[in-house]
């Protein structure tokens, strides 16, 4: 009964999720159906987009909430009260644990596997958080049937971590609002380099004997990884063992599928720590210290352009990708575009990337915003770690937001792309998907 009302009153927020700003404005989105993830996975996973847009929908209404009723008579006990909030509910359903964790969810759940976010059951600090409740059966069937998905399903959690930082800061960078979003981006940054860097050591091990304490033999409990970062580079290093030949689970007679450090190969602990050190990249940010923009005047022009720039390192299936993001913004015009340099065992790929933002125009004596999106990519083939072989690739996207009312919007999103891996869509094989709802647009304060 617990777990049932916890998911209600999380599915209830998702009725006013944030996922997308124009200038000026935050547009709040009731996600109602996103297909055809709905319709494969179990009723109770939200999509990755979902699960993103009620994770950044609660916390980014709760700081514009605080900042307009008290940001300017009283800045630094609005501000505290932000943190407060931000650190009082990263273990909740709806923090930053549970975005990471349903995006594990989101990585099965293409496949009808079900399971369960230990978020709902409230556990205190420092208590382990897992996705339970796994049928064996699904998994060594994903292991043999889909390897990619398998090691996907491991790097998703802090894959879901920067890909809310890079959404957040679209909203920051093209919206000029303030939500000020600082502690959750620094908490996504900091966890992932410190959990990359807890896998590339002995400290695994600890983690791993923690779980299995913690867990006492109880099948159920068993979390659907264990240390993300050793499972990630375990089964990309092998591809063909069966989830079977791992040895039994202590006490409880199943598989024991974590990865500890002592488990993996010297080749496989060299990989590691090159991709703990890499993971550094992701705090060459200027949004983190509060830059949002800079500024400067083409010459002959009278228009100002504002522009930001980043870097992300995320975990692939196919090894990593170093992300250099560029924003670009110019009256109406919101431009985001992305050169990706992916990186396996054997080779580097490149892939490029451009978005057009929100762009208004009218339409029937309405306004629309429209997102165009384009992505150009070669990949390893069959997104292998050890093959030097590429394959190319492309997705191609697209968002119309038509205002229907004062403040409200209908939309839908259509997602079309080849096989491949793209952060933040859950397919990597090819796919079209579309989101459909409504939204309700907030103004600037």
């Amino acid at each position: 009964m617990k777990k049932n009302a916890m998911q209600l009153v999380v599915l209830v927020i998702a009725f006013f999720s944030i996922t997308s700003v124009s200038r000026a404005e935050l547009e709040i989105r009731l996600p109602v159906a996103d297909l055809p993830f709905n319709s494969q996975a179990d009723l109770t996973t939200p999509s990755m987009q979902q699960s993103l847009a009620l994770h950044l929908g609660f916390y980014q209404s709760i700081h514009t909430a605080i900042e307009s009723r008290w940001g300017k008579r009283y800045p630094w006990w609005s501000r505290a009260a932000i943190y407060a909030i931000d650190i009082y509910t990263v273990g909740t359903p709806i923090g930053q644990t549970w975005l990471h964790e349903e995006w594990h969810r989101a990585g099965i759940g293409e496949f009808g596997m079900s399971s369960y976010n230990d978020t709902y059951n409230l556990p205190g600090p420092g208590e382990p958080v897992a996705v339970s409740h796994i049928n064996e059966n699904d998994l060594i069937a994903l292991k043999r049937d889909h390897n990619a998905n398998m090691i996907r399903k491991s790097s998703a959690g802090l894959e879901a971590q920067l890909y809310a930082n890079s959404i957040m800061e679209k909203h920051s960078f093209f919206s000029h609002v303030e939500t000020h979003d600082e502690l959750l981006l620094w908490g996504n940054v900091l966890l992932t380099v410190y959990y990359m860097n807890q896998c590339a050591g002995t400290a695994a091990n600890d983690v791993t004997q923690e779980l299995y304490e913690a867990e006492n033999g109880d099948l159920n409990k068993r979390d659907l990884v264990g240390m993300d970062c050793n499972a990630w580079v375990y089964d990309m290093h092998r591809p063909d063992e069966a989830l079977s030949d791992r040895g039994t689970y202590p006490g409880g007679g199943g598989i024991d599928w974590y990865i500890s450090w002592d488990d993996m190969t010297i080749e496989e602990k060299n990989y590691m720590k090159k991709q703990a050190k890499l993971s550094y990249l992701n705090l060459i940010d200027p949004f983190l210290l509060r830059f949002k923009r800079f500024q400067f005047t083409p010459t002959g022009h009278d228009t100002a352009i504002n522009w930001n720039a980043n870097v992300r390192h995320y975990m692939a299936p196919f090894g990593s990708s170093i992300d250099f993001n560029l924003f670009l913004e110019q009256g109406n015009t919101n431009l985001y575009s992305t050169l990706h340099w992916y990186q396996n065992q054997a080779a580097h790929f490149a892939g490029l990337e451009a978005e057009l933002y929100r762009y208004p125009t009218n339409l029937f004596n309405g306004k629309l915003f429209a997102t165009a999106r384009i992505a150009l990519w070669l990949q390893p083939k069959h997104l292998l770690f050890k093959t030097s072989q590429a394959s190319p690739g492309a997705l191609l996207g697209t968002s119309l937001s038509y205002r229907i009312l004062k403040r409200m919007e209908t939309f839908i999103d259509i997602d079309a792309k080849t096989a491949g891996w793209v952060a933040g869509n859950v397919y990597l094989n090819k796919n079209i998907s579309a989101r459909l709802g409504i939204s309700y647009i907030v103004p600037s304060f």
